[in-house]
């Protein structure tokens, strides 16, 4: 596998004023780019935390090989309800990224890795994905990574295992 990644807009070495907008354009950008350099068939999408929204939209937008994603989130005002649940998050926040809608525009194999005592983004909103269809009337796959939290998922044998089955499926 060849890997491209790039900084967010506003983010690490990048500049540029960031918007939900300018982030999904971003991405389009660089998978513009790759389809350049490779057929969309052997492209896959990966998205950790705050990226799986960027991720799934994309992938909705094409049409990928896979889409994988790490930490995922239903949206951004459903992770701050599990916490604030009387706080008025959809009037206060800029970013909605709602993976619930776009993951159902999906065309490609989804697989979501999640934790489950992930202390950022709750379990339970990958458990939702994991429950939404695709276009193509395929539910995503859901690793369950026990005692996992948000970060490092990786040294689990279980992420490594399923990652690997994953990745060189029909390769």
């Amino acid at each position: 596998y060849d890997v491209l990644m790039y900084d967010y807009r506003g983010y690490g070495k990048s500049t540029g004023k960031r918007s939900e907008a300018a982030l999904h354009a971003d991405a389009q950008y660089v998978y513009d780019f790759l389809k350049k350099q490779y057929p969309e068939n052997k492209i896959t999408i990966y998205g950790y935390s705050l990226g799986t929204g960027m991720a799934t939209q994309l992938a909705a937008n094409n049409q990928p090989k896979q889409l994988i994603l790490e930490a995922a989130y239903v949206s951004i005002p459903a992770v701050v309800r599990s916490y604030l649940p009387l706080f008025p998050y959809e009037q206060l926040f800029q970013y909605r990224f709602h993976n619930d809608s776009c993951l159902a525009q999906v065309r490609c194999a989804v697989h979501l890795f999640h934790g489950t005592d992930d202390q950022v983004v709750p379990y339970k909103n990958s458990q939702i994905l994991a429950e939404i269809p695709n276009l193509n009337q395929i539910k995503p796959t859901l690793t369950t990574i026990l005692n996992g939290q948000h970060r490092h998922l990786d040294s689990f044998l279980v992420y490594q295992n399923d990652l690997k089955k994953t990745l060189f499926i029909d390769k």
